[in-house]
């Protein structure tokens, strides 16, 4: 059960740092025409990167990923944590009911160097009316500080002409040092949050993967939430 704890662990960590607004706002997508995009990248996405599918994302991500549905996955390691004992019990109802608000949640099988499965989830936030790529990048941003972790990085970039905010997110526990990639983007007219963590130590050697990976973002035509 190991692997799927530390699982829950990030993503419960990274749901609490991805909602900018109280809950009962509208979900309104107001254009960005005056955002200061920092760079314009034309990115390919590699041809060995294998199709994760929920109900309502495609993402392409290396071969060695796993998961899709998020509301079967959250279920198994929800009824382990339950299984695992009482003090497991909040954390496994928070599990239970974050799977109203993850549309995507996949991970590397591949061995992790310091214990830290490498993991990928998509949110679609609730925002305000008039809320922009950039003013909830802001947002992310703040909530990502009111909790004390470390903001490195946010700019705006085109990635393909399409605008998408970036956050780089240092996370420190008492045994691990966790590196998030944050981008926020707009399709569907709504906005999406995807979150790609890994140890720190392999960041580097994994960014090329995961800027290829948010390049293959898309909506399926039969989510019009």
């Amino acid at each position: 059960m190991k692997k799927e704890f530390l699982v829950v662990l990030m993503l419960i960590g990274g749901l609490v740092g991805c909602q900018p607004v109280p809950p009962g706002a509208t979900k309104v997508v107001a254009p960005s025409p005056d955002a200061p995009v920092a760079k314009r990248l034309r990115v390919s996405v590699n041809q060995d990167f294998a199709e994760i599918q929920s109900r309502s994302i495609r993402l392409f991500l290396p071969p060695s990923y796993e998961g899709g549905n998020p509301e079967d996955d959250l279920e198994t390691v929800a009824s382990q944590l339950e299984g695992a004992g009482a003090k497991y019990r909040d954390l496994s109802q928070a599990l239970r009911e974050s799977q109203q608000i993850v549309h995507l949640l996949a991970f590397d099988t591949a061995e992790s160097t310091q214990g830290f499965v490498t993991t990928v989830n998509v949110t679609a936030p609730t925002t305000l009316p008039g809320t922009t790529i950039e003013k909830l990048t802001d947002a992310v941003v703040e909530n990502f500080r009111r909790l004390d972790y470390e903001v490195t990085e946010q700019e705006l970039q085109l990635i393909n002409e399409r605008l998408v905010g970036r956050i780089v997110v240092q996370i420190r526990t008492r045994t691990k040092e966790i590196t998030q990639l944050v981008y926020t983007l707009e399709e569907n007219d709504r906005f999406w949050i995807v979150t790609y963590s890994t140890p720190r130590n392999e960041f580097r050697e994994r960014f090329s993967d995961f800027e290829q990976s948010i390049a293959s973002f898309q909506v399926l035509d039969h989510d019009q939430q």
